[in-house]
């Protein structure tokens, strides 16, 4: 008898079932890693062992420290479980095909046993939402599981119902991008319309300045004379001459003829010179 966690029998067909050359192949679980790289590579290697890259795996590894003749630092048994959703029950476990009796140099085991227990617990957040068709302002929800993630009797079951909008993303997209563009015209019709109110104020103050400060046109310079300015010079006229009567009349008397020239003022009581 062997006491062990993992152990190897022979088994020879007759009458009754016989088992001899028992061994040990794990007194301990010396350790457990997920996605060890350097178990998966020795798998792929060494035993011919197919895992994706993205696949799950859990190693389970156990170790007997007894040497033997072959095997100094004794024997050790490596499980790997892959995650498979589609296996039903527990799953299946087999041999690498590159080592039909389980080890490949005898001293180190390995099991690959492919279940869906070796997928990590998922919850309703792990599941995929399928919307359904929006009509009357409510569509259907079912659940799509991740690769990862059986679908569970309750999961295919279970069916929601929750409201939408009759838009759809690329309406509303639209809708946002237009209200975008129309905000931006407004802003520059705006710019532009205080902008040119400015520029009106400012020329508006450049011609008031032209005309002066109390905002009329200047008088327009002319050449011609007033009835006021006339009337002036025709009085300094006839002072003048008025003043040279006697001095005019002692000519007029010494001299033969009139060397004046007579001129009437009309509408004037001055006698005539």
């Amino acid at each position: 008898m062997v006491t062990s966690l993992i152990c190897r029998e022979t088994i020879l067909p007759a009458e009754t079932t016989v088992s001899i050359q028992p061994s040990s192949l794990g007194d301990t679980l010396a350790s457990v890693t997920t996605n060890n790289k350097t178990e998966r590579t020795r798998l792929i290697k060494q035993g011919g062992v197919h895992i994706a890259d993205d696949e799950l795996t859990v190693h389970y590894r156990y170790a007997t420290h007894r040497a033997t003749d072959h095997c100094s630092h004794g024997l050790s048994t490596t499980i790997t479980l892959i995650c498979d959703v589609s296996e039903p029950g527990n799953g299946t476990v087999s041999f690498p095909p590159q080592c039909v009796t389980g080890t490949c140099q005898g001293c180190d085991y390995q099991l690959i046993w492919r279940s869906r227990h070796a997928c990590p617990k998922c919850e309703e957040s792990d599941y995929e939402k399928i919307q359904g068709e929006c009509k009357h302002g409510k569509q259907s929800v079912r659940y799509l599981p991740q690769k990862y993630c059986p679908m569970t009797d309750e999961i295919r079951k279970k069916v929601t119902t929750q409201e939408c909008s009759m838009l759809t993303m690329q309406i509303k997209i639209g809708i946002l991008v237009s209200a975008g563009i129309g905000l931006l015209l407004f802003v520059c019709v705006i710019y532009c319309w205080k902008r040119s109110k400015k520029m009106e104020v400012k020329y508006m103050k450049l011609v008031e300045g032209a005309q002066g400060k109390d905002g009329e046109l200047p008088a327009a310079q002319t050449c011609a004379w007033s009835d006021e300015d006339e009337e002036e010079e025709l009085n300094n006229r006839v002072a003048f001459k008025s003043k040279g009567d006697k001095l005019f009349g002692k000519l007029g008397n010494s001299s033969k003829g009139d060397g004046f020239e007579k001129m009437k003022l009309v509408g004037s009581s001055l006698p005539e010179i």
